[in-house]
């Protein structure tokens, strides 16, 4: 099964953020010309239901809209003399929206609200205002019948609050291990995380999470520039991670959706364009492990040397235990020898 996938925070927040309808139609217009078309699109911080209808008109028909998200009023209700606004004025909690090609079925959908986040008075800062989550989305190819389970989030954006960020991703860990083992999982979004940071190792180690996007190439290589480690743009990206278990193999590789500045073309952040290949590595009909290529080496040059030269009937019995025991072995025993080093 072949995933074509796009991860993207597109930097709608209701104020400050510059040129944003303009740039919303430009990213809508640089989706919908990708090439192949992908499967399923993320995307992150689109507040504004007027920004959605324009995502919505530029991306086309080829795709259903996964919109399950609440509207609050804006601004906050504790900022005196702007209620009146409220009234005319509403936005999306947690700017979360997904894009699905019609080539899958949407066989269910969900928002959850984050259960930690920060203070809602602290709008100077908008995370807790925001009202921050995750969107499940349950997917059926139309035609192979096979299915997938995606999650779509934005986590808390400050870097000195890592705990409220562990605790919500801690959240989607608990979310992505409820879904059936036996239907592969993809995390997807701006998840507000540096690989070197200790929430990386726990999301990668403790949470068996895949990191999918690991060999994806700088913006500078693409565009002729030198792109500096030191500005924004360069330390915000997405993620796409898949839910490692005993059912699933995972390989993947991705690019960015580059942008020259911030806010210049598209948004503050670079989007994120992966391509991901799930295969099956549990045989449910026989019972054991499907063993790719790579673990079918060590059989056959075991097999070699116990053919090689003379050999007593106790050495091919105990070679052939071996590889019997090899090819038998469960695929939770078999997936923590892959990991091992």
């Amino acid at each position: 099964m072949h995933i074509h996938i796009v991860s993207w925070n597109l930097h709608g927040v209701p104020i400050l953020a510059p040129r944003r309808q303009a740039r919303m139609k430009l990213a809508a217009l640089r989706l919908q010309s990708m090439r192949p078309a992908p499967d399923v699109i993320v995307l992150q911080e689109v507040f504004l239901p007027a920004d959605l209808d324009i995502l919505k008109a530029s991306i086309g028909d080829d795709y259903v809209t996964v919109d399950n998200i609440p509207q609050r009023e804006y601004p906050p209700w504790f900022l005196p003399l702007l209620n009146l606004a409220g009234i005319f004025m509403r936005f999306r909690k947690s700017g979360l929206v997904a894009f699905v090609h019609r080539r899958w079925e949407v066989i269910a959908d969900r928002f959850d609200e984050f259960h930690v986040q920060d203070l809602e008075v602290k709008f100077w800062e908008g995370d807790g205002y925001a009202d921050k989550g995750m969107q499940r989305i349950d997917l059926r190819h139309r035609q192979s019948g096979n299915q997938l389970t995606v999650f779509n989030t934005h986590t808390q954006s400050l870097r000195r609050q890592q705990d409220i960020r562990k605790a919500q991703i801690s959240q989607l860990a608990a979310a992505a291990y409820a879904v059936d083992r036996e239907i592969p999982v993809l995390i997807a979004g701006d998840l507000n995380v540096r690989p070197e940071e200790p929430l990386y190792r726990i999301m990668t180690r403790d949470f068996r999470w895949r990191d999918m996007t690991k060999s994806v190439p700088t913006c500078g290589e693409r565009f002729g520039y030198v792109e500096d480690p030191a500005e924004k743009i360069a330390r915000r990206r997405d993620y796409v991670f898949a839910l490692a278990n005993a059912h699933w193999r995972f390989k993947g590789s991705a690019q960015f959706i580059c942008n020259l500045a911030e806010d210049v073309p598209y948004s503050d952040h670079h989007g994120l364009d992966a391509q991901i290949e799930i295969a099956p590595r549990f045989d449910a009909e026989n019972g054991h492990a499907r063993l790719s290529l790579p673990s079918r080496l060590p059989l056959a040059i075991l097999a070699l040397q116990t053919l090689r030269g003379p050999s007593t009937r106790r050495a091919w019995l105990l070679a052939l235990g071996a590889a019997l025991s090899f090819l038998w072995r469960s695929p939770d025993a078999q997936l923590k020898a892959e990991q091992e080093p």
